[in-house]
């Protein structure tokens, strides 16, 4: 079908990616980026002042999680600062902030994926992935190291959550894809 509507105008560079906030009373807020700046773009019109935190690549990846006390969206890019929003503010994680991520420089991770309960997240050009506690988002991450597995070498490019069913009932996988 032809044509297409402005929702949201007024945002400077090439938007890289749209992220939506989904909260638990049903009130949802989305989020564009370009290459410098991030937008609250939920309403439609002008889009006002860019959010204050930091951007200089806008290609993020994201997925919201809960972790008992707040819904979040987590995104993360591997060059910036991951960034977590609780439906207020947003927080710029790193080793001293909080929620914290802490065993690894969190501007080198890249694809949040929840698999059984826990957050997982690949570090960029690498061969090793590295999750949180169950429930958690935030705090010491353990690193699993496939360069063992991997005979071809390469390097982590995308990770999910596959449920298949083999005969004997469901079950649950978490699938890895190197580059190799």
């Amino acid at each position: 079908r032809g044509g297409h509507i402005e929702h949201a105008t007024d945002m400077s560079g090439g938007i890289e990616t749209l992220a939506v906030y989904n909260a638990q009373n049903g009130t949802n807020k989305m989020f564009a980026s370009s290459d410098s700046n991030l937008w609250d773009a939920s309403s439609a019109g002008a889009v006002g002042a860019a959010e204050a935190v930091t951007v200089t690549n806008g290609r993020w990846q994201s997925l919201n999680m809960g972790d008992g006390t707040n819904n979040w969206l987590l995104m993360f890019n591997g060059t910036d600062k991951p960034l977590y929003y609780n439906g207020t503010a947003w927080t710029e994680v790193d080793a001293a902030s909080t929620p914290a991520l802490t065993g690894v420089t969190s501007t080198t991770l890249i694809a949040p994926m929840v698999y059984q309960g826990r957050l997982f997240l690949i570090q960029k050009e690498t061969l090793s992935v590295w999750y949180l506690a169950a429930g958690a988002v935030g705090g010491a991450l353990t690193e699993f190291d496939f360069s063992t597995l991997c005979k071809m070498g390469g390097y982590l490019m995308a990770h999910a959550a596959w449920t298949i069913d083999g005969g004997d009932g469901v079950d649950d996988y978490a699938a890895f894809v190197t580059s190799e």
